[in-house]
């Protein structure tokens, strides 16, 4: 086996005394030693029986770290573990000896089938660390003898076909199938994709769902966290012990990517923990072609656990039934204490970062060594064979490779005739469900009665008489029921109206700041200011049995680990409201690979539906670079609508359900209170997941300009979306046919230029807002442009010419005369704004004010 200590600096060859004081000590001289050194019912110990307890304990294939644990019960628990049983002389029954050289022997075979049949196909297989699959199976197992029913699991690519073929029971034809590409529609490489499947471990049943992911390694942590604190809250599984989120990580990966970091430190608290996450990592001491003394700092991979105070069990990868006895401590300790726990399992990789690759090129004496090393299955029935043919369990030759390879064999003659069905690929349960019932639900009916509206909204807006509010508070309260009984709206208001009204029967608001809003706007959640206790009005309507669950929480500091969690907890109910809130807009940036590979895609690549909402605060205020931009052209460049193409003709209502549900995703930049109440409770109530991009307001929330009569909410009619409030905004103006130039805009933009035109008295000039950009309105843009039919057109937007919303617009705008206009003259569409900038914003204000 090679030892990480080769690699890394040197450790000691053998023991110091000196270093605890005993190099003078008889070695032969016995002391009494009680509990709380050894957890060993003998007592009488000389120097020399501790050493070689000590190393026989915690030197062998197994060892622990667990000192760094604060609490001494837990500390506990694991040395009577480890130290009352040693887990290399862990006696187990014949028929576990055999299941285990069963999985093992399916495991080793099925990788040299593949490489066998498909020698010139990445498959990123397990060789050298088999023993992974034999340790899954056992974690799994003992999780559920201690009531677990489901397991959610993420891992990146090594091992990921074994995985899908050997514990979740993936058809061996549904992966030949993959291999020859014979399925057109796959929209992902095979070792990305994610599956579903109801497995007996024992007489147990476990729900296994196995996350999709993109090739960023471990981005897919989160999303699974997410989705298994979902599952915990669908079920009410209170005590989190029925369902179970297992991660597997690469060494390199887990030392060196941020967000495992991230997320473990999500794992106490109160929104996010999930009971516990089993890590496993898969440590076979290289990444890529980067030794560990070149890609980490400490000694172990293992170390970023230390800072929760998980406990680290490293195995050896070639000990089979020390690694499945490390995985049952695992599961074990998760269903004990509620608490993330890593298995390091120390191993190799035979081959190179895939098999196509050369390892000994960058290194040579490492894979000089692992050639000559005998396999883990070679290992195991060495040891084993001779037992287990004398209990006739298994013979030799049914050990040796000929029948199961052989029986491997069939499905790649069948592997063509294979049908998959998208249902092998989805990692949750609902989502096939949403499309086929298209037609099962109301859509976009989003307005509420008046009455309705003002009630809930003045029920809102109380205080308990004992619970003594900021003054603050109380004032924003009182300003609050005032517009509410003058039947009047503004943004912040809207934004508080969502929580009552959603539709839909749990939503979820959480962001750095969600409880009080990054701009003193929501103040969802209150504290007294005497006691610190919070109060959160939302949750205290009384609205009976159609009130909806609702959990407004502030988030860690941090962007991927939250907005991927998010996400995964998104994917788990059709009938649930996520959603994520950025500090600033631009703050998003740090999840970028979120938004990218799994937001934006993950319905195109694994079929995979979200109707996760993102609120980015977007306007330029004159509060820097960092603090103006969404960065509004970098989603607009996910969406996959083609701008040379009008979506077909169809009966209104119909087409509006046809152009959303196409498009990947939507783009909405609201400029009213109404908009943004209506398309967020449109964003529930609808037969179809969408993922919803809104650049959210900030100056807008408390702009006496922005506000509108609640009747706008209160429309019991079908809202096609913000696209139908495309109008022009009238002020005296001149009849249509005079309008000299029609300006369009998107967002709070509208208000600057609208004072302006007010302050001038300006009468040649109307404005259209283009609200939802994507999908983009053709239709309703061609019938604007046939109301103005002597205008000039021109663009204005706020952001610098290479961002915002022109770029997109332009060809999109062409495209509706070209196609909805064609007897009339082709009119451009001129750009009103900054120049193009590398920077987003100017730092002042005033520079700000003045466009520059």
């Amino acid at each position: 086996m090679l030892t990480v200590c080769r690699l890394l600096k040197d450790y000691p060859d053998r023991l110091d005394l000196t270093v605890f004081g005993l190099e003078d000590v008889d070695p032969n001289e016995r002391f009494a030693i009680g509990h709380e050194f050894l957890a060993h019912p003998k007592r009488d110990w000389s120097i020399h029986d501790v050493v070689e307890f000590m190393r026989a304990t915690y030197c062998g294939s197994t060892a622990v770290e667990y000192t760094h644990l604060s609490d001494r019960f837990q500390r506990s628990w694991i040395k009577t573990i480890f130290e009352r049983g040693n887990p290399r002389k862990k006696q187990r029954n014949e028929e576990e000896k055999v299941k285990a050289l069963e999985i093992l022997l399916r495991t080793d075979h099925l990788e040299r089938f593949l490489g066998d049949k498909f020698p010139a196909v990445k498959r990123f297989g397990i060789e050298g660390a088999e023993a992974v699959l034999l340790g899954l199976h056992a974690l799994v197992t003992r999780g559920a003898e201690l009531g677990v029913e489901g397991v959610e699991l993420g891992m990146a690519h090594r091992g990921r076909l074994n995985v899908l073929a050997n514990l979740f029971g993936k058809p061996l034809g549904a992966l030949c199938n993959e291999f020859t590409e014979t399925d057109v529609s796959m929209g992902d490489v095979k070792y990305h994709l994610g599956t579903y499947a109801v497995r007996n471990f024992r007489g147990k049943l476990v729900h296994m769902n196995l996350a999709a992911n993109p090739s960023h390694l471990e981005a897919v942590n989160s999303v699974v966290v997410g989705k298994t604190r979902a599952k915990q809250f669908f079920i009410n599984d209170k005590e989190m012990k029925r369902v179970m989120a297992v991660l597997l990580h690469g060494d390199a990966a887990f030392s060196g990517q941020g967000i495992v970091a991230e997320v473990m430190e999500l794992s106490e608290i109160p929104a996010y923990t999930t009971g516990g996450t089993i890590h496993v990592v898969i440590n076979n001491m290289i990444g890529f072609t980067t030794d560990p003394r070149a890609s980490r700092s400490s000694y172990h991979c293992t170390n970023v656990a230390k800072g929760i105070e998980s406990p680290i069990f490293h195995v050896n990868g070639d000990d089979v039934e020390a690694v499945i006895h490390v995985c049952r401590i695992a599961a074990e300790w998760r269903q004990t204490f509620h608490k993330d726990c890593v298995v390091d399992i120390v191993c190799y990789r035979r081959h190179g970062h895939n098999e196509l690759d050369e390892p000994s090129l960058t290194q040579p004496l490492t894979y000089s060594e692992i050639r000559r090393h005998p396999p883990v299955l070679q290992l195991y029935t060495t040891v084993r064979m001779k037992m287990l043919a004398d209990v006739q369990r298994v013979s030799a030759q049914e050990a040796g490779e000929a029948a199961y390879f052989l029986d491997l064999s069939v499905p790649i003659s069948c592997s063509s005739q294979y049908i998959p069905r998208p249902s092998e690929w989805l990692a949750t349960n609902w989502q096939g469900e949403a499309i086929s019932a298209l037609c099962s639900r109301p859509f976009n009916l989003t307005g509420v009665p008046l009455k309705t509206l003002k009630d809930i909204g003045l029920s809102a807006c109380k205080i308990p008489e004992d619970f003594s509010a900021h003054p603050q508070v109380k004032d924003l309260f009182m300003r609050r029921q005032k517009m509410l009984e003058h039947g009047e709206a503004d943004m912040a208001l809207a934004d508080n109206f969502l929580c009552p009204f959603s539709l839909a029967t749990f939503l979820r608001l959480t962001s750095r700041h969600s409880e009080r809003g990054t701009f003193n706007q929501r103040h969802a959640v209150i504290y007294d200011q005497r006691t610190a206790q919070p109060y959160t009005p939302l949750n205290n309507l009384n609205l009976g049995p159609q009130a909806t669950f609702q959990v407004v929480c502030n988030s860690s500091l941090s962007e991927a680990a939250v907005l991927g969690f998010e996400y995964g907890y998104s994917l788990e109910s059709d009938l649930a409201l996520v959603i994520w809130e950025a500090q600033f807009g631009d703050f998003a940036n740090v999840a970028q690979h979120i938004i990218d590979n799994f937001i934006a895609t993950g319905e195109s690549k694994w079929g995979q539906k979200s109707a996760l909402v993102l609120l980015l605060p977007h306007g330029y205020d004159g509060q820097g670079p960092e603090h103006s931009s969404a960065r509004l052209e970098r989603y607009l460049q996910l969406v996959d609508q083609d701008p040379d193409v009008v979506p077909v003709e169809l009966p209104f209502s119909l087409h509006a359900i046809l152009q959303t549900s196409c498009a990947d995703s939507k783009q909405i930049n609201p400029s009213s209170p109404a908009q943004y109440f209506h398309v967020l409770r449109r964003q529930i109530h609808r037969p179809y997941a969408k993922p919803l991009i809104v650049m959210s307001p900030k100056y807008l929330l408390h702009h006496r300009a922005c506000r509108f009569r609640n009747e706008n909410m209160a429309l019991i009619a079908v809202m096609h979306g913000p696209g139908d409030n495309l109008r022009s905004r009238q002020y005296e103006l001149n009849p249509c046919d005079k309008i000299r130039r029609l300006v369009f805009c998107s967002g709070k933009f509208f208000y600057d230029m609208y004072h302006a035109r007010s302050a001038r008295k300006v009468r040649d000039i109307a404005f259209v807002r283009i609200e939802q950009l994507a999908p983009f309105p053709f239709d309703r843009i061609a019938r604007i442009l046939l109301i103005y039919p002597n205008a000039e057109c021109v663009w204005a937007q706020e952001e610098p010419k290479n961002m915002g919303a022109y770029m997109y617009v332009l060809p999109r705008f062409m495209t509706a005369q070209k196609k909805l206009n064609p007897d009339h003259a082709l009119r451009d569409l001129k750009y009103i704004g900054r120049p193009p900038s590398a920077s987003p914003a100017t730092g002042l204000y005033r520079v700000t004010r003045t466009g520059g």
